[in-house]
């Protein structure tokens, strides 16, 4: 992967700098390539786990963090951030053939009011055969200033109406947005680290 990620590959002039991999158990990889912000992101495949790889192919994905997940069908779903222009969100693709052909984009979400932020969608599928979506990213504050948001959508593929979906958009209404508020402990950053089990929170070990 380091030697295809050599610039010539890629229009980015940076080449591809991030990897987004889905493994099979029989050795089977299919990864998704970032490029630059906005760029079209790359698929490759590997049929030998990782020995021999298919040439990069361009998709139709136009993202910075384009996450691919296995579903139980067989089939690949991307889901990603739209950033480069508005109405910013998230959006997905799937998949049946290792990246040869697409599907049509789905818009997941085009609420999301900044693309700052906007960042790592990430795709589970549930034991009902329903998708979520869980993102990152930026809301505008009354105040006028932003804050960060972990958002989610949960969804399908033919995008049915979920049964009892406006029950729970009353009760969320009347919740209320809930951020908890987790204590972190100070950060000391150290390079130094004497064995693999420490962290930049550990206390400093006696030579």
């Amino acid at each position: 992967m380091i030697r295809m990620a050599d610039g010539g590959l890629s229009p980015s002039p940076r080449g591809f700098n991030e990897v987004y991999p889905v493994v099979w158990p029989d050795g089977r990889i299919f990864a998704m390539l970032r490029t630059a912000a906005g760029g079209v992101a790359y698929s490759v495949a590997s049929a030998d786990g990782g020995l021999t790889w298919s040439n990069p192919r361009a998709t139709p994905v136009r993202a910075k963090h384009p996450n691919s997940t296995l579903l139980a069908d067989g089939s690949l779903v991307c889901s990603y951030q739209r950033r480069f222009a508005a109405p910013f969100g998230v959006r997905a693709r799937f998949t049946r053939d290792l990246g040869v052909t697409w599907g049509a984009e789905m818009v997941l979400r085009d609420d999301i009011p900044v693309a700052d932020g906007l960042v790592q969608p990430q795709t589970v599928e549930l034991s009902d055969g329903t998708l979520f979506t869980l993102f990152t990213g930026t809301k505008v504050l009354k105040t006028g200033g932003r804050r960060s948001f972990i958002g989610g959508t949960r969804w399908t593929r033919d995008r049915k109406r979920l049964e009892g979906i406006e029950e729970k958009r009353r009760l969320i209404r009347e919740r209320g947005v809930w951020s908890p508020e987790v204590p972190l402990p100070p950060l000391t950053p150290r390079y130094n680290f004497l064995t693999a089990d420490q962290s930049p929170w550990s206390k400093p070990r006696a030579r």
